[in-house]
């Protein structure tokens, strides 16, 4: 695909009826310097699901997921947008490949027009399986995630992150990791995607692509770079204690690199709700935002999923703007080599939040120190899309409560009771059983094939369950 003469790479790999076909892929994701100062558009969010007040049902009439993406599409009808980037949760699918069904059918009116970039958050690759030979991302061991000072656990329910692997073919940069961790030049902007998700200490594989990726830019062709993962480093709402433990232990692993690579800005989600930051580093605001000394953090969770109720704490010195109730999406635009617009609105029209930036170019004296703990190195052999692993979709069907007994008969509640405690037995059985089947990784199902749908049938049977038809 060809963007403005600039050869482009991206392709979400098609399935059925997605219009992905036209995301041509190029064996190259840079630009020349000569072709990459045109203004770049880009459309930001995150944490979506499929009808947003629920996971996995809702009768879907006032669900913020289409009027997010609406707004969306009249964007891209009135200007050029050249590429949509999603920061993790993508369908909040639990598993279940109908809910990846509907989340496509969602996104088809914009994906089938621009560039749709992912990564990868904790609802698409959190598990608890190890060793786990199907997880896609090719860790060492096959051993998920799971630190001590982090709250990583099963919330993908076993899809490790499967079926986004199968559907997303990313761009294929030097040491990058499928739809993992990945980069591309796109006009005068250099983006990385990141795997918060998986390990980042000094040391691990990621890190080291990661430092070795934004060391590489031509900041005379790309002097604009831009990080993209799912869980912030910097985030102010209150009363969530562990997310705040992990939100440290990131800002310890990644803000150093930041500041020495001179990330102008870092876009990440998780929460459902918006919060945009003063350039910053260690905490404290850092020069200004034209004249930047540190990275501007923006989350931007804000597509759909159900809000976060935490309150957010104003007297945190770095927080610019927050908004907590605002379903929307954030857009921004390189005006020039030194300038950044960025706005965000929401879902009724209205811009919430304007800033206007100018290019990190220097440190100030004091900065943050890079880190010295070391992991083992992991091993270096990086995934292909040369096999498929295999899933297991015949999970067992929901249960039904029941039990009581009549009148009649002083045995009638006995027996109503114990045929009632039976029931509610087989159910917990049948709950247990079903989770311990996807809980196990790449064992959910890859989220399409084998399954027959039409609109009508997926507007009529909203409980989730999959049905194998073929």
């Amino acid at each position: 695909m060809l963007l403005n003469g600039i050869p482009y790479i991206t392709a979400c790999k098609i399935d059925l009826r997605m219009l992905f076909s036209h995301f041509s892929s190029s064996s190259s994701s840079s630009s020349s310097s000569s072709s990459s100062s045109f203004p770049v558009n880009v459309v930001v969010f995150g944490d979506m699901g499929t009808w947003g007040t629920s996971i996995i049902s809702d009768n879907g009439k006032d669900s913020p997921v289409p009027k997010v993406l609406k707004k969306v599409q009249d964007l891209i009808s009135s200007t050029r947008v050249d590429l949509i980037t999603h920061v993790g949760d993508l369908a909040y699918a639990d598993g279940m490949g109908k809910i990846w069904e509907r989340f496509f059918w969602r996104i088809e009116g914009v994906a089938n027009q621009v560039p749709y970039h992912p990564v990868i958050g904790n609802h698409e690759y959190g598990h608890v399986s190890s060793p786990s030979p199907n997880d896609p991302s090719n860790v060492p061991g096959g051993q998920s995630y799971n630190p001590p000072w982090g709250n990583y656990g099963d919330e993908s329910s076993g899809e490790c992150a499967v079926p986004v692997y199968q559907r997303f073919n990313m761009p294929n940069s030097t040491g990058s990791n499928s739809v993992f961790w990945y980069s591309h030049h796109l006009g005068n902007v250099h983006f990385t995607y990141i795997s918060t998700e998986h390990d980042l200490s000094p040391g691990s594989t990621q890190y080291q692509w990661l430092d070795s990726d934004l060391a590489a830019v031509d900041s005379s062709a790309q002097p604009w770079k831009v990080v993209v993962g799912h869980r912030p480093i910097y985030n102010s709402q209150t009363n969530w204690t562990s997310e705040t433990k992990v939100g440290k232990a990131l800002q310890q692993r990644l803000e150093p690199l930041f500041l020495k690579h001179k990330v102008s800005v870092y876009f990440a989600g998780h929460y459902h709700s918006y919060q945009r930051s003063c350039p910053v580093a260690g905490n404290k605001c850092a020069g200004t935002e034209m004249k930047p000394h540190g990275t501007v953090h923006f989350t931007v969770g804000t597509a759909g999923a159900k809000f976060s109720s935490s309150p957010y704490d104003e007297t945190v010195g770095w927080s610019r703007k927050t908004l907590l109730l605002n379903y929307g999406y954030l857009a921004f635009q390189t005006v020039s080599s030194t300038t950044m617009k960025l706005a965000f609105t929401d879902i009724d029209g209205v811009q919430k939040d304007s800033v206007t930036l100018g290019r990190f170019l220097e440190l100030e004296p004091t900065t943050v120190p890079i880190p010295t703990t070391t992991v083992p190195t992991p091993a270096t052999n990086l995934p292909t899309h040369a096999t498929e692993p295999t899933y297991k979709t015949d999970f067992p069907t929901k249960g039904h409560e029941g039990g009581g007994g009549g009148g009649g008969s002083s045995a009638a509640p006995i027996v109503g009771g114990v045929l009632g405690g039976i029931l509610l037995i087989a159910l917990m059985i049948a709950i247990w059983k079903r989770r311990e089947i996807r809980q196990r990784c790449g064992n959910s199902t890859d989220g399409l094939r084998g399954m027959k749908f039409t609109r009508q049938e997926d507007e009529d049977d909203k409980d989730g369950l999959i049905n194998v038809t073929s």
